[in-house]
């Protein structure tokens, strides 16, 4: 039970003004142009070919180093790279990436 002393902490006056909250004012957007978006910067994609000892995989990537991975990761997955040492052994080992150009 609660002693009508401490109900008299929580009895507040009586309030007579209203108070209305006012969203803060948000700066207008700029318009666009017509079949203009927003672009999200992209990096071109290239096909490479890493060879690792015996073994070549032919990927698609951005850069040389993300080919190697995606090719590290692709070896891991397939059961050919089962070796102590993850990514870094595999790149130590001899790795080679080359770029492959095709022409149209």
């Amino acid at each position: 039970m609660t002693k009508p002393d401490q109900l008299k902490m929580f009895d507040l006056p009586d309030v007579e003004e209203r108070v209305i909250d006012v969203p803060a004012e948000k700066p207008p957007a700029a318009p666009k142009r017509a079949g203009q978006r927003n672009r999200q910067p992209s990096l071109a994609v290239r096909q490479y070919e890493v060879r690792s000892g015996g073994d070549c995989f032919r990927v698609q990537a951005a850069s040389p180093s993300a080919a190697k991975y995606i090719a590290f990761r692709f070896a891991r997955s397939m059961g050919q790279y089962l070796y102590e040492g993850g990514f870094m052994a595999f790149v130590s080992g001899g790795l080679q990436v080359r770029e492959e150009r095709r022409s149209k």
